[in-house]
């Protein structure tokens, strides 16, 4: 392609397409539920996307799309298997790059502490959550426990599990944390951001399948939490009735697209997807674009999170914003619920809180009311509501402790007219509390078995139940009598069954060694005279729960580190020994580190069994090489039965990386390297930038030397070296420079050392001496004969007399002058370097006279990702390669004009 342009020449798919600009910057997010859905409804954008100029394209698979057969067939995997087949092709097309064919990237990533399966190719990502397919109607299948995203959605469930088995996620938050955390952490950092997702506006998508719906309600609620999302809303199936509105190459991409989807299917042995029905849909594409919600971010927590009848102790909620509040007063709702009730144990609440003009939060004062009522510890939960001007973040619940000084008075009956609950007779089922103790004034039930339970409507530690059933005759009846916390999971504490003594007036008396309950059971299995069970009257008496230990929490060990491994440590601690069952205290997790890539995940509960006091959780690292600052673990106490939180309820662990950033200016990085030997590790390993231990250039035996080509010739400032390092190991060695390779003047003598090297390195501070070439002598190695490097650092200023790049007035008269000195046919710059993803690689070229050039890209594994082809004039060019397809890493671009090739390695972060 040649340019009318004398001296820059700006290359890039733009030229082809004319849709993106070229410095915009753009995420763009596909959501569909089932992995054969954008194909038909969202294309061409998606093509689009996927050719977009600094574009980075996500497509996020909800659901399996496994039709119900769950694994029991490969189905779901002949979807993926289309999805994929279909990216592919829509990034080949149009293009005369180097072809990736059909190797793709392919991770299990781990997310919010989930895995999640990723595939990446060029400038596109793609997830695959496996979720249950959720049919239709939203009513899930069978083989599947009937899950399903609108079941989740609308609360029917709680949970819902990846059909493998690869991820469980425990609530509606929890599975749009885990897409928000894919989303940022893939997204192109300070770019613009759009959703693509069906249209949930049933009036312009009617009949859409359930999981298209839900699916798209799910991340609009994370477009809310993100803040700042355009949403391009799709119709989906009701497009079969529309006109075609897609033509020419557009159309020929969506039919080409749907092609290879279909044969995703097919070639897996599942049926084409190539019918009338769905082709029906090929050619139209309408969708309509909501603009970026910009309202801020509204989160909560309890700042005072205990509360008192007597004396008087208020608590106290904190509704933060995520930014000061700039505009109007921003009015947010919540609701209240917890054991305390409202009106009775603390005062009402308005259910609004008003955050105004230059404020970030607004509180929540809650005033217990103190009665004669003996009450255990209870609970008042917060929970933030949808509203006008605002987005719900996380958390959007807190929790206060309401404690009440009031007692039980002994003798007190505790089940005394409280509500009660029947298998059978609900007519009669309150004259078992009612306290008449009348033989003609009871309860039945008909035939046996049957059961009869009251609700205490507290916890309570009960010592003794009274039993009084129907008498005479000599009848006898046989029964056990369970207790329960919940309602749910019940405890037998009396087994009456092997009764055979009539039944009296006096009814039958249980002494019980304080089982805590709230619900209690009988369950009457036999009476000797008929098929009748009868209960006169229920008596429970007990005494309000010994106050709830309450839970805090420390980092005993506040810093770990990843190499070498050293291990962190919280400890919760009881403000007494637990005499009572084994407890289990919850707690969440946060903080910049991530668990399952950056430490080992824990479980969100820990256990402190009776006799103890305190209880360890180990924070273990993962040693990796990312190159990563000081990272936090940050672990919060959050509410559970049987314990209250006290302060401090939250603790820090330091994460510290040995993989350290190389300081900016690093003038050393991904230079030409040589040594004297390479045989263990390639010399090119001291400049990659890559910090970890395991990564070095070595050689032996010493002495041995190893060298950098700066490419041009600096006024040295600052050198560092990085040897290898175990604590115990010192080095000892000089360094030379030179100008021309071949005479050398030592810059440093570190021959006399004896200091242990270790992951900060050394660092020789110059007096700006000039050279190009820099050169280690490795002259010693206290533990060994191999000498090693694991990373090299020069710093320094370019020399006033060499290098510069020529300013456009004197441009021709530099490059001239230059060429002329070297007798070189042309000579090579490329920058920045590094990269940063999504911008273009720039090629300075000077020239003696015009020449065509042949610019290739390859990765460190030799594979060419692209080529072009440039018509240069004399002088001085500057031409661009994008790298929108590009993985990040080390990337060499070779330059061949007229059979001279200069490579240059660059890299792209």
């Amino acid at each position: 392609m040649k340019t009318k342009d004398k001296f820059v020449f700006i290359i890039g798919l733009i030229l082809l397409f004319g849709f993106s600009n070229v410095t915009a910057q753009t995420t763009s997010v596909y959501v569909v539920p089932h992995p054969d859905d954008w194909q038909l409804f969202m294309n061409p954008n998606a093509f689009h996307s996927i050719k977009g100029e600094n574009e980075k394209v996500i497509f996020l698979h909800i659901t399996a799309g496994d039709g119900g057969g769950s694994t029991s067939s490969n189905y779901y995997l002949a979807r993926e298997e289309g999805s994929l087949r279909a990216l592919r092709f829509m990034s080949n097309t149009f293009t005369n790059e180097g072809a990736l064919g059909s190797n793709m990237n392919r991770t299990m990533v781990t997310v919010n502490g989930h895995q999640v399966l990723k595939f990446s190719y060029r400038n596109a990502v793609a997830y695959f959550l496996r979720l249950p397919d959720g049919d239709y109607g939203g009513n899930g299948y069978p083989l599947n426990n009937n899950e399903s995203l609108q079941k989740l959605y609308n609360g029917t469930i709680s949970t819902i599990s990846a059909i493998d088995g690869t991820a469980s996620y425990s609530s509606l938050v929890d599975l749009e944390a885990t897409l928000q955390a894919i989303v940022t952490s893939e997204m192109i950092p300070s770019s613009s951001i759009n959703f693509n997702a069906a249209d949930d506006d049933l009036g312009i998508n009617p009949d859409d399948h359930s999981d298209h719906i839900f699916s798209s309600l799910i991340m609009q609620d994370v477009a809310n939490n993100i803040g700042g999302v355009t949403l391009n809303l799709y119709t989906d199936y009701f497009t079969d009735t529309k006109a075609q509105n897609v033509f020419g190459d557009d159309y020929l991409i969506s039919a080409g697209t749907w092609a290879a989807t279909a044969s995703g299917l097919s070639d897996s042995s599942y049926f084409s997807s190539w019918d009338n029905t769905h082709n029906a849909w090929l050619g139209k594409q309408y969708f309509r674009t909501v603009s970026p919600n910009n309202y801020p971010v509204v989160t909560v927590a309890a700042t005072d999170a205990i509360a008192a009848e007597n004396p008087l102790d208020t608590g106290t909620f904190t509704v933060s914003l995520n930014s000061v509040n700039t505009g109007s007063p921003v009015i947010i709702n919540y609701t209240m619920s917890g054991t305390a009730t409202s009106g009775s144990d603390y005062n009402a609440l308005s259910g609004t809180v008003t955050i105004p003009n230059g404020q970030q939060s607004g509180t929540i004062t809650v005033t217990p009311i103190d009665d004669i009522e003996a009450e255990p510890s209870e609970t008042i939960i917060l929970t933030l509501s949808e509203g006008a001007g605002y987005n719900i973040g996380t958390p959007a619940t807190a929790t206060i402790n309401l404690t009440s000084e009031d007692i039980v008075i002994p003798g007190t009956n505790l089940a005394l007219l409280k509500p009660t609950t029947v298998s059978n007779g609900a007519s009669t089922k309150d004259r078992a509390v009612d306290g008449i103790y009348n033989r003609n004034n009871y309860w039945q039930g008909i035939p046996y078995p049957q059961w009869w339970q009251v609700d205490l409507g507290n916890i309570f530690d009960i010592s003794k139940i009274v039993l009084t059933t129907y008498y005479g005759n000599n009848r006898y009846y046989q029964y056990d009598i369970q207790a329960s916390t919940d309602g749910a999971n019940w405890t037998t504490v009396v087994d009456f069954n092997a009764n055979t003594t009539p039944a009296t007036s006096q009814g039958n008396t249980f002494n019980l060694n304080n089982p805590k309950a709230r619900y209690l059971r009988v369950n009457m299995n036999y009476n000797s005279a008929n098929y009748g069970v009868h209960i006169m009257e229920f008596e429970a008496y007990g005494d309000l729960p010994t106050n709830n230990p309450q839970v805090t929490v420390n980092a005993t060990d506040a810093s770990a580190s990843e190499n070498p491994l050293d291990t962190g440590t919280f400890t919760i601690n009881l403000d007494e020994v637990n005499n009572g069952s084994p407890l289990n205290i919850n707690y969440t997790i946060g903080g910049t580190a991530s668990p399952g890539s950056d430490y080992s995940a824990l479980s969100g509960t820990i256990t402190i069994p009776t006799g103890q006091q305190t209880g360890s959780l180990i924070i273990t690292p993962i040693d990796d090489t990312e190159i990563e600052p000081e990272e936090t673990v940050v672990l919060t106490l959050s509410s559970g039965a049987g314990y209250t939180i006290g302060e401090p309820s939250s603790a820090i662990v330091n994460i510290i990386s040995n993989d350290v950033a190389p300081p900016v200016g690093n003038i050393a990085l991904y230079k030409q390297t040589s040594s004297s030997s390479g045989t263990e590790r390639s010399d090119a390993n001291a400049v990659d930038g890559i910090y970890s231990i395991d990564n070095w250039w070595g050689a032996s035996p010493f002495p041995q030397w190893w060298s950098v080509d700066l490419g041009a010739e600096y006024d040295l400032s600052k050198l560092v070296v990085f040897n290898y390092y175990d604590g115990f190991r010192y080095y000892q060695y000089d360094i030379e420079g030179s100008l021309d390779g071949t005479n050398w003047t030592t810059l440093v003598d570190f021959n006399s050392n004896t200091t242990p090297a270790n992951n900060q390195g050394n660092t020789f501070n110059l007096n700006n001496p000039t050279a190009r070439y820099i050169r280690v002598n490795m002259n010693y190695n206290s533990m060994n004969l191999g000498v090693h490097i694991i990373e090299f650092e020069a710093y320094g200023e370019l020399n006033q007399g060499f290098g510069k790049k020529p300013s456009p007035s004197n441009q021709t008269i530099f490059s001239e002058k230059k060429l002329n000195e070297t007798s070189e046919k042309y000579s090579l710059s490329v920058y920045p370097n590094p990269s940063k993803y999504g911008n273009p690689i720039k090629l300075a070229i000077q020239l003696q006279k015009n020449e065509s050039a042949i610019v290739e890209v390859f990765d460190i594994n030799g594979k060419r990702v692209a080529n072009k082809e440039f018509d240069l004039k004399k002088g001085f060019n500057e031409v661009e390669m994008p790298t929108n397809y590009f993985s990040v890493g080390m990337l060499i671009v070779k330059v061949d004009i007229q059979g001279e090739v200069i490579s240059k390695k660059i890299f792209l972060e």
